[in-house]
């Protein structure tokens, strides 16, 4: 781990050097140095339960039927933890997000991330973290400039398998100007989508094996979970889970010097991803494999907002697959995200670390 306040002299970061380029052209394609990590059961855990993902196979080991032990999984959240603690992004974080490089009202924020969860990442794992600048384009937005950037994270562990990966996508916006908010999407409602029962699921659904449907029935189902308002503890405990240590969510001077709305600070957007997440890992229950996640932020979150997600799933060609469609909103319907899941059926899980080598993903 690349403990916060480590000394970062001689540290070379790919993302410091291409945010303060302002994002030249030239730097797409470069690599950072590998860095590893081992998994270790608390960090495993911790981010369960912040990210709301604390269902057995997340947060413990387990006991199966012929005695063996398996490790707890991590959730995909945990991917944040693994990024946040590489030598590239903590001196990114350090000298560009949180130092004094943008200028008085420029802002830099995250607009939605893709997951990829290609093959379990366990306890005891070491995985090696890579990091690629892979995209940057430019807009003019109501308040000036905007680059839009993407880099890609890729994860593998100790057998040098790609486990997963991660498209971080963020946006820097030169403050030329002021001017009125956009006009606001709302949520659709669920009974235009479908006609299927919606499943309310309570709070802490990790606790209710009841919240679990099964999604590969070839049937449509949808789910609704009332999150309340998003409060300080929340947020302090998603940033300490994944060692995020932005200024744009926690310090109220940052916010009112760099002219947030209503110069309070924002909710991290991977946090919100994992509000939507966490209810689908309970619904889907333990044979269901979330192999792909993408979901894009459309406005921010302030503490004290007032959520609720909610989604459907319908069948595909294949089976053993589900896409899952889902919107996180607040109490006057106003659409924060939007975020489309891949499911995939998963037999027999959990399994043991020797027998994980389950149906390979398709190409």
């Amino acid at each position: 781990m690349y403990c916060l306040g480590r000394d970062l002299t001689g540290i070379s970061s790919i993302l410091s050097e291409f945010a303060i380029s302002d994002y030249d052209e030239s730097h797409i394609g470069r690599r950072s140095e590998p860095f590893m990590t081992k998994v270790d059961q608390s960090a495993v855990e911790k981010v369960a339960y912040a990210s709301g993902c604390a269902v057995p196979w997340h947060t413990s080991a387990e006991q199966l039927s012929n005695g063996n032990v398996v490790q707890p999984i991590a959730a995909i959240p945990f991917y944040w933890y693994l990024v946040n603690n590489t030598p590239t992004y903590r001196a990114y974080e350090t000298t560009y997000v949180m130092g004094d490089v943008m200028k008085q009202n420029d802002a830099h924020l995250h607009t939605g991330d893709d997951y990829r969860y290609y093959e379990p990442i366990t306890v005891g794992d070491t995985i090696t973290v890579v990091c690629e600048l892979s995209k940057v384009y430019e807009k003019q937005g109501r308040q000036g400039r905007m680059k839009f950037i993407e880099d890609i994270w890729e994860f593998r562990n100790q057998r040098n398998v790609l486990v997963g990966d991660l498209v971080r996508k963020a946006v820097t916006i030169y403050a030329e100007g002021t001017s009125p908010q956009p006009k606001p999407d709302f949520g659709p409602d669920l009974a235009e989508k479908t006609r299927c029962e919606v499943k309310t699921l309570p709070r802490r659904a990790w606790d209710h094996p009841d919240s679990v449907v099964d999604l590969f029935d070839g049937k449509e189902h949808a789910y609704r979970q009332e999150l309340g308002p998003i409060t300080w503890t929340s947020m302090i405990q998603w940033m300490g889970a994944v060692d995020d240590y932005a200024k744009t969510h926690y310090d109220w001077d940052y916010a009112r010097e760099r002219g947030f709305p209503g110069g309070v600070p924002i909710t991290a957007g991977p946090q919100m991803g994992a509000a939507m997440l966490a209810p689908l890992v309970a619904w889907a229950g333990r044979n269901g494999w979330i192999e792909e996640f993408r979901h894009i932020q459309r406005r921010q979150v302030n503490p004290g907002d007032v959520l609720t997600t909610y989604g459907f799933s319908k069948p595909t060609e294949d089976p053993d697959r589900v896409v899952v469609e889902a919107w996180l909103v607040d109490d006057q319907n106003r659409i924060r995200n939007t975020g489309v899941f891949t499911v995939r059926r998963w037999t027999d899980a959990p399994v043991g670390p020797a027998s994980r080598l389950w149906t390979a993903r398709s190409k």
